[in-house]
């Protein structure tokens, strides 16, 4: 057997320590360590936003907010279901509380999806993010690598996952509850940031997509023409109740001789099409010069009364057309819908 000297010692000594560390650069630069060297692109889209009145009591929501993303390369699907609201939620101490449930799904056409990471981020110091001990949490070719919720600061919650198998597709599912704990119920605008961040490897390089969403409560004031809030085509989630939000005024630009489509209805109906839900509600369209052009009253209450309400009428200017939502009987969380039958609005 050999003996090396001192000089020889040393050599192998510093080979001994180079080789690995060459090693550990090459497994991150092929995606056999979870977090890569370097990411060599990143890229934020667009925020999402849902937002919804201060509510008192307890409802069924059923809002979503959903985005979809496609470059050829990888496709993901992110999506947040608002499922429910208790302002005296006995599970958190009498807190006000948001129940959602997070989404998401992704493909890699060429690669695999190296990294998922959630953060929900809020500045109101005490408010909670809590993700249910993770008991609920489904994954399908993600691993849970770090988790943390109930924390104090800017950042309230978040969840890493990892795919060391190193699959093209993956999935996640969990619930969620913001426990807001308001300290001005009713008047206090509150808004919740929750990141996506999905890492992946494209078969030469690392890459980086965030898709941010928002959640926020907040007071509306459009309670009159003046503040009348401006909505475009599609369906818009509201609320009134009796005791600081009895009505809701919104103004949507038509041309003249376009055909609106006005529809109020429950966000629920399709979950629990029960024939009791019924709106309690009286809804009022404006001309530009604020002439009441048409009104559909209360319908009452019965096994016939309709579950959605709708009017129909024409333009005969070009300008703001106002529409007057009226609480009539019973708090209500409510889906307004407006539609062009005729052609875009301009």
């Amino acid at each position: 057997m050999k003996k090396f000297n001192g000089r020889e010692w040393k050599t192998l000594l510093i080979l001994s320590v180079l080789i690995p560390i060459g090693l550990l650069s090459t497994f991150k630069l092929t995606g056999i360590l979870s977090s890569p060297a370097t990411i060599a692109e990143t890229t934020t889209l667009n925020a999402a936003i849902w937002k919804i009145d201060p509510m008192m009591g307890i409802f069924n929501i059923w809002g979503q907010v959903k985005r979809n993303y496609e470059i050829g390369e990888i496709s993901t699907v992110q999506c947040i279901d608002i499922s429910d609201f208790n302002d005296k939620s006995g599970e958190y101490g009498g807190s006000d509380t948001l129940g959602m449930n997070i989404t998401l799904a992704a493909t890699v056409k060429s690669g695999f999806v190296n990294r998922v990471y959630i953060s929900f981020r809020e500045d109101y110091e005490n408010s909670i993010v809590y993700l249910h001990n993770l008991e609920l949490l489904k994954l399908s070719n993600l691993t849970e690598i770090n988790y943390g919720d109930w924390l104090r600061g800017d950042v309230k919650a978040f969840l890493e996952t990892s795919n060391p198998s190193r699959l093209s597709n993956v999935y996640l599912h969990t619930p969620v509850a913001w426990i807001l704990r308001s300290a001005n119920k009713g008047n206090q605008t509150r808004l919740l940031e929750i990141d996506y961040e999905i890492t992946y490897f494209n078969g030469s390089i690392y890459k980086k997509i965030i898709q941010p969403f928002q959640i926020s409560i907040q007071p509306d004031n459009n309670n009159d023409f003046e503040d009348a809030e401006e909505i475009g085509l599609g369906a818009h989630l509201e609320y009134v109740n009796s005791q600081n939000d009895p009505e809701d005024y919104y103004k949507t630009w038509l041309d003249q001789g376009q055909v609106c489509r006005v529809q109020l209805g429950y966000p629920w109906f399709n979950y629990w099409p029960q024939t009791y839900w019924y709106l309690g509600l009286e809804t009022f369209i404006y001309d530009p010069d604020r002439n009441l052009i048409a009104s559909l009253p209360y319908q009452g209450r019965s096994e016939s009364t309709p579950i959605t309400t709708e009017m129909t009428f024409t333009a005969n200017t070009t300008g703001w057309w106002y529409i007057r939502v009226k609480y009539f009987v019973a708090d209500h969380i409510y889906t307004l819908d407006v539609s062009i039958l005729n052609g875009e609005s301009g």
